[in-house]
């Protein structure tokens, strides 16, 4: 509901689908699936699997939960909003496409905070940077997640590097 929101609102920007590894376990049925996206209006990008570090389950959903950090590789835009599938915005698009107008000349990313210096990493502006993220994946496994996951290391890595977010 919120891309068709945002594509009646704002033409002028692309809506990105990252897709990390299958949307099916049947080739043919994988195949369709990105045919429909397409066919919805979709751009979609093939993004890689960022192993988390920090998974030690099996759990699939642990385990490759680090794939929005490719956002940052995304250099083709000069800006992202990144809001995952799950998430639900009353609303929608009609305070998501002001984001786009934000921070312009900031480099850090902005989100809004849920506890005093801790951002949902689930609903970010962020500027693709190409050596951001290389910085980024060279940190994986050395820069501690103190939530295991993708929104803990983005947590670390901007307020240890690059002085914190901008907040919405």
């Amino acid at each position: 509901m919120l891309a068709w929101n945002l594509r009646d609102r704002r033409s002028d920007i692309d809506l990105v689908v990252f897709v990390a590894g299958r949307l099916s376990p049947r080739p043919k049925e994988h195949r369709r699936a990105l045919q429909f996206l397409r066919k919805l209006g979709f751009v979609v990008q093939n993004a890689p699997l960022l192993v988390n570090p920090y998974a030690y389950a099996p759990d699939e959903n642990k385990r490759y939960n680090f794939c929005k950090v490719n956002m940052y590789a995304m250099i083709d835009y000069t800006k992202v909003v990144y809001v995952d599938s799950d998430l639900f915005l009353p609303n929608g698009a009609q305070r998501t496409d002001q984001l786009f107008d934000l921070y312009e000349g900031s480099p850090k990313p902005a989100a809004r905070y849920n506890w005093k210096t801790q951002i949902n990493a689930g609903f970010m502006l962020a500027r693709p940077n190409i050596t951001l993220y290389w910085d980024m994946l060279a940190k994986f496994n050395t820069l501690e997640s103190p939530t295991g996951g993708d929104q803990g290391f983005q947590n670390a890595y901007f307020y240890k590097h690059v002085s914190g977010f901008e907040g919405f």
